[in-house]
C-alpha cells in the first residue's frame, strides 16, 4: 500500500515494565509518582504529525503521555519526548503512600520503607521485627522479653538494599534475639541481641550478597556471647563475637565472604566484682543495688545478719509486684520500730550481676519512742534520711534465715552463689568461688570458735577460746569482747565499758593468728572502739576487714570462712 507505513513490532515489553517498576520505585523513594514519561513514538511529534493516522482524513488524537506505545515508523522523522506537566506534591506523595498501602496489605511489607519495631507482648515476650520494603528498607528492631525463659524477638529482614534489624533482649535464662539478614543485593546483617540473666547472645544476622555481618550479643551473667554473622557471599568480612557476660566466653567471630576475613571473637566477661566502699564514719562497708528499676542505692553489707531490708523509699514499688503476704518488724532498742512487707524481687548488684527472684524486706513504716518505748510515734518518710533515725538498707549475707529472709547472694545463678569475697584493701567485692588461696580457714562466721587474747600494760590474757559464739561481722563496727577475757590490768572494767586506748586484741584459730590490732584514740573518735559485754559471746568488728580479704562460702550449713591474708600488727 501507498502512503500508509506499517507498525512495526517492538521486543521490548519486558524492559519497559522494568523501568516502570524502577520508575515505580524511584517515585515512592523521591516522595513522586510521575516525574516524565517517554511518548515512545517512532515518528514526528503528534501535534505536528498528518501521516500518523491510518485512514486519510481521520481526526488526529495523540496518545496519553504516560503509557509507553509501540512505534509507528516513519522515515526520516526522529521521536521526540512528551513533555508533562507536574503533578502537585501533595498528589504525588498520595499515589506513593497509596501503592506503597496496597503492597504492604498484600505481601505483609511495604515496598520501600523500614520495617516496624518489635515489642513486647502481654505475655512478656519479644516479638519479631518486620522486614523492610521490597526494594529498600531496613529491618525492624525485635522487641525486648521480660518473660523468664523468653528469647528476645528477631529482627527483621532487609529488601534488596538495606541492613538488618537488631535481636531483642532475651528474658531471664534465655538467648537474645538473632540478628536480622541484610539486603539481598547490599546491606549489613543485624545486631544479635542480648542475653538475659544466664542466657547466651543473640546470634548476628547474616549478610546476603555484599555486607558486613551482625555483631554477636552480649551474653547474660555466667553466660556466652553470640555469634557474629556471615559477611556476604561475594563480599564482606564476618560480623565480631558478643562478649562474654561475666566468667562467660566471648562468641565467635562471623565467616567471611568471598571477599573479606572473619569476624573477630568477642571478649572474655570479667570479674565477677563490684566496688566495696568503706568509710570511717560509719564504720561499715555498702555495694550499690537496684531493686525494681530504680537508681542504685548503697546499702551496709552485713555479714552478722541475713536478708535485704530497704527503705521503699530506695526502691521502684511499681515493678517488684505485690507483697508475698509475710512482714516483720525490726526494733532498735527502745527508740525505733521499722516495719516491713516481704516482696519477691530481683535484685541488681551492676555489672550485669542480677538475682532471681528472692524475698526483699521493704520498710514502708518507721515509729520512734521519746519515752523509753511506752508510746510510739509515726516517722513520715521525708525524715527517714535525717541522721536522728538513719533509715538505711542493710543486706545480711549470713547463712541462715530470719523471718523468711535469707541472703540475696544465694539466689544468684550457678557459678556466683557460692559464696563471696570481701576485699576491701581493694575496695572489691566478688561473687562465686575463692578467687584468691586461703590462708587460714575455719568452719561458720556467725557461730564461730575463736581464742581471744587481749593484752594491756604487763598483762595479757588467753588466748581464751570462744566457743560456738564468736561473729565474724562486717556490721559489728568496732566488736567486743566477754569480760572474762579480761587480763589483770583490766579486770576494774564492767560490761558496757570500752577498752581503753593502747589495748591489743588478738583472735585466734586454734593456736594460729588470724589478725591482731592495737586499739587508737582514732577508732573512738570515729565511734568505732571496742567494748566489753557479758560472757555471752563476742564480734570481732570490722577491723579483720580493714587488714585484708575475707571469704565467705556457703558451701555447708554453718558456712566456712577464709582469711586470705597473714596476719600483720596493726599500727
Amino acid at each position: 500500500m501507498t502512503g500508509t507505513n506499517r507498525r512495526s513490532r517492538t521486543p521490548y515489553l519486558w524492559l519497559g515494565a522494568g523501568a516502570i517498576t524502577l520508575g515505580v520505585g524511584t517515585a515512592l523513594a523521591g516522595g513522586s509518582a510521575v516525574a516524565h514519561a517517554d511518548s515512545g513514538q517512532g515518528g514526528p511529534a503528534p501535534h505536528t504529525s498528518k501521516q500518523a493516522s491510518a485512514k486519510p482524513g481521520a481526526g488526529h488524537v495523540p496518545p496519553p503521555a504516560a503509557v509507553a506505545r509501540p512505534a509507528v515508523v516513519t522515515s526520516g522523522h526522529k521521536p521526540s519526548a512528551v513533555s508533562v506537566p507536574r503533578t502537585p506534591a501533595a498528589t504525588e506523595q498520595a499515589v506513593a503512600d497509596g501503592i506503597n498501602a496496597a503492597i504492604q496489605t498484600l505481601t505483609g511489607r511495604p515496598l520501600v520503607g523500614n520495617g516496624a519495631d518489635g515489642t513486647t507482648n502481654a505475655q512478656g515476650m519479644g516479638t519479631a521485627g518486620g522486614a523492610g520494603g521490597w526494594l529498600y528498607g531496613n529491618g525492624g528492631a525485635g522487641g525486648d522479653s521480660t518473660a523468664a525463659g523468653a528469647v528476645g524477638g528477631n529482627g527483621g529482614s532487609a529488601g534488596l538494599f538495606g541492613s538488618g534489624g537488631a535481636g531483642g533482649t532475651g528474658g531471664w535464662g534465655a538467648t537474645g534475639g538473632t540478628g536480622g539478614a541484610g539486603g539481598v543485593l547490599y546491606g549489613n546483617g543485624g545486631g544479635g541481641g542480648a542475653g538475659g540473666p544466664t542466657g547466651a547472645g543473640g546470634v548476628g544476622g547474616n549478610a546476603i550478597f555484599v555486607g558486613t555481618g551482625g555483631v554477636g550479643g552480649a551474653g547474660g551473667e555466667v553466660a556466652q556471647g553470640g555469634t557474629g554473622g556471615r559477611g556476604g557471599l561475594f563480599s564482606g568480612a564476618g560480623g565480631a563475637g558478643g562478649a562474654g557476660g561475666v566468667l562467660g566466653a566471648g562468641g565467635a567471630g562471623g565467616a567471611a565472604g568471598l571477599f573479606g576475613y572473619q569476624g573477630a571473637a568477642g571478649a572474655a566477661g570479667g570479674s565477677p566484682s563490684i566496688a566495696l566502699t568503706y568509710t570511717s564514719s560509719n564504720g561499715y562497708s555498702t555495694v550499690g543495688v537496684s531493686i525494681g528499676g530504680a537508681p542504685a542505692a548503697q546499702v551496709e553489707v552485713d555479714t552478722g545478719s541475713s536478708g535485704l531490708i530497704i527503705p521503699i523509699t530506695q526502691v521502684n514499688p511499681s515493678n517488684i509486684g505485690q507483697p508475698t503476704g509475710k512482714s516483720g518488724m525490726i526494733q532498735y532498742s527502745d527508740w525505733g520500730q521499722f516495719y516491713y512487707d516481704v516482696y519477691s524481687t530481683s535484685v541488681d548488684f551492676g555489672n550485669g550481676i542480677i538475682s532471681g527472684p528472692t524475698n526483699v524486706g521493704v520498710v514502708y513504716k518507721v515509729e520512734e519512742s521519746t519515752d523509753g518505748g511506752v508510746h510510739w510515734n509515726p516517722v513520715d518518710q521525708s525524715k527517714w534520711s535525717d541522721p536522728q533515725y538513719d533509715v538505711n538498707a542493710t543486706m545480711g549475707v549470713g547463712v541462715g534465715s530470719t523471718d523468711g529472709l535469707s541472703s540475696v547472694i544465694r539466689a544468684l545463678p550457678t557459678g556466683l552463689n557460692e559464696g563471696f569475697l570481701m576485699n576491701e584493701p581493694a575496695k572489691q567485692m566478688t561473687f562465686g568461688a575463692n578467687p584468691l588461696p586461703a590462708v587460714t580457714s575455719f568452719p561458720s562466721w556467725y557461730t564461730a570458735s575463736l581464742g581471744v587474747q587481749i593484752t594491756y600494760g604487763s598483762a595479757s590474757s588467753g588466748p581464751t577460746e570462744i566457743t560456738d559464739d564468736v561473729v565474724v561481722d562486717s556490721g559489728g563496727v568496732g566488736g567486743n569482747v566477754p569480760q572474762s577475757t579480761l587480763p589483770s590490768t583490766l579486770s576494774h572494767l564492767k560490761p558496757n565499758d570500752n577498752l581503753p586506748v593502747g589495748t591489743t586484741i588478738s583472735w585466734y584459730y586454734g593456736s594460729t593468728l588470724l589478725f591482731t590490732y592495737t586499739v587508737t584514740v582514732d577508732m573512738y573518735n570515729a565511734g568505732n572502739g571496742p567494748d566489753i559485754v557479758n560472757n555471752d559471746g563476742a564480734n570481732t568488728g570490722f577491723q579483720p576487714f580493714l587488714q585484708g580479704p575475707i571469704y565467705f562460702s556457703y558451701s555447708t550449713d554453718r558456712g566456712v570462712t577464709s582469711f586470705d591474708y597473714a596476719p600483720t600488727v596493726s599500727a
